[in-house]
């Protein structure tokens, strides 16, 4: 409040009076209400080093005279996020993790490790008898390794069923139904 009163005072408006300053000083404090008081100070010091930029009609301002609250709140909220995105930066700066390093010893086991894993997952996890021990694979038993019963040879099937004893009973039952 105190930074606001020296500048209306230090710098008057044009044709200001005691009830007009009343009412810029009104109109500064609606304008600024949510910026940082820092913020505010730091755009009133440049406004007196004549080190604001041009207004929003690209003209220069007239250092001697008050400039508008709207203007003073612009330059105030710009060092706002001056401020703000720096502060994310450090603060990202802080989170950042840093890259971890190996030496080409560390490299080179951690390769062979892999190819040596590669070998072992190259090899079938359930040996043919189920015992799980890994056992040769050979192209004719396919993809499950061994854990599929297979058909056994000189029964086939007929009617989703095979020719046992089984099916010939079923059969036989069904046609003593009819």
């Amino acid at each position: 409040m105190n930074v606001l009163t020296e500048f209306i005072c230090v710098k008057p408006s044009q044709g200001q009076n005691e009830l007009s300053a009343a009412a810029l000083g009104a109109s500064f404090l609606a304008a600024l209400n949510d910026v940082p008081l820092w913020s505010v100070e730091r755009a009133i010091t440049r406004f007196h080093r004549g080190d604001w930029p041009l207004s929003r009609q690209g003209e220069r301002y007239d250092y001697r005279w008050c400039p508008p609250s709207a203007d003073l709140r612009r330059i105030a909220y710009g060092e706002m996020l001056v401020v703000r995105h720096r502060a994310e930066q450090l603060e990202r700066l802080a989170q950042a993790v840093p890259r971890d390093e190996f030496s080409e010893e560390h490299c080179a086991r951690m390769r062979e490790r892999l190819l040596e894993l590669g070998r072992q997952l190259s090899s079938p996890l359930v040996g043919k008898d189920g015992s799980g021990g890994a056992a040769e694979r050979r192209s004719v038993d396919g993809a499950h390794c061994g854990t599929r019963p297979k058909a056994q040879p000189g029964l086939k099937r007929e009617g989703g069923c095979r020719r046992d004893g089984f099916a010939a009973s079923r059969r036989n039952l069904h046609a003593d139904r009819r």
